[in-house]
C-alpha cells in the first residue's frame, strides 16, 4: 500500500473516532430509571385531590403499628402536587405480620356459615392510606359522593395463598363477595350500597393505567357514614 493511501485511511479512521467521541459514542448508554409497573396491585400510585393541607408522606396505619420494622417504617413521600407511590410489602414480609385475619374478619362478615374460604388462609385489606403528619385518611372512590348513592372504592387485599372467597348475604351478614384472590396483593372493588337493607359487595377489579385519585375523607362530600 502506498504512503498516500495509508495516510488517507488513517485520517478517515481518526475523523470517525473524533465524530463518535463528540457524539458520546465512546460512552456506555445510561440505563433508564426503573418505573413502577402499571397495574401492579402491590404499588399504589396516587394523586391526592384537592391537594390542600397535604401530608408529607403516607403509610398504612395498621402496618405502621406492627412490631415488624419493615412494616412499621413503610411510607411514601407526597410531593407538592399530591402525588405518591407507595409500594406495599412483599409476601415474605407480610407473612410475618401479626394481624393477618380470616376472610370473614377481613371483609366484615361475622357469620361463619355465610363465608366460604380455604381453611387456614389469612388476609389483610388496605382500604385507605394515612397521612403520616396530619392524621387524615385518603381513599380512592369512583362515585360522586352524593347522598343516597352507592359508595365505590378500590382497595388492596393481601392473601397468604391463592384463595377463592365467597360470601352470601344473610340477616346477620350484609356482605356479598365473589373473589378469586392470588397469593400476594390483589385489587378489589368495594361497593357499599345505599338505602335500607343495603349490601356491601366485593369483586375483583383491574387497575387503570397511571395514578388513582385519592380523596380526604374529611372533605369528600357525602362520605360520612360510608367510608
Amino acid at each position: 500500500m502506498t504512503s498516500s493511501k495509508t495516510w488517507t485511511l488513517g485520517a478517515a479512521f481518526l475523523s470517525g473516532a473524533l465524530f463518535l467521541a463528540s457524539c458520546g459514542g465512546g460512552e456506555a448508554p445510561q440505563p433508564e430509571p426503573e418505573q413502577p409497573a402499571v397495574g401492579d396491585p402491590r404499588i399504589i400510585l396516587g394523586n391526592i385531590d384537592p391537594n390542600q393541607d397535604l401530608p408529607s408522606a403516607v403509610n398504612v396505619q395498621a402496618l405502621a403499628q406492627s412490631d415488624v420494622p419493615a412494616l412499621r417504617d413503610l411510607k411514601a413521600p407526597v410531593d407538592a402536587e399530591g402525588r405518591f407511590a407507595l409500594t406495599l410489602p412483599d409476601a415474605a414480609t407480610m407473612n410475618g405480620f401479626e394481624d393477618l385475619q380470616g376472610a370473614g374478619e377481613t371483609f366484615g362478615c361475622f357469620d361463619p356459615a355465610a363465608v366460604t374460604a380455604p381453611a387456614g388462609n389469612q388476609f389483610f385489606a388496605v382500604r385507605y392510606v394515612h397521612g403520616v403528619n396530619n392524621g387524615r385518611d385518603y381513599f380512592h372512590k369512583t362515585d360522586s359522593g352524593k347522598e343516597g348513592e352507592a359508595s365505590v372504592k378500590t382497595m388492596r387485599v393481601f392473601a397468604k395463598q391463592d384463595a377463592k372467597v365467597s360470601i352470601k348475604p344473610s340477616d346477620t351478614c350484609p356482605i356479598s363477595a365473589d373473589l378469586d384472590l392470588k397469593a400476594g396483593w390483589n385489587a378489589v372493588e368495594e361497593t357499599i350500597g345505599a338505602g335500607d337493607n343495603a349490601v356491601t359487595a366485593y369483586k375483583m377489579t383491574t387497575l387503570p393505567a397511571g395514578e388513582l385519585i385519592f380523596r380526604d375523607t374529611q372533605l369528600f362530600a357525602g362520605s360520612v357514614g360510608k367510608n
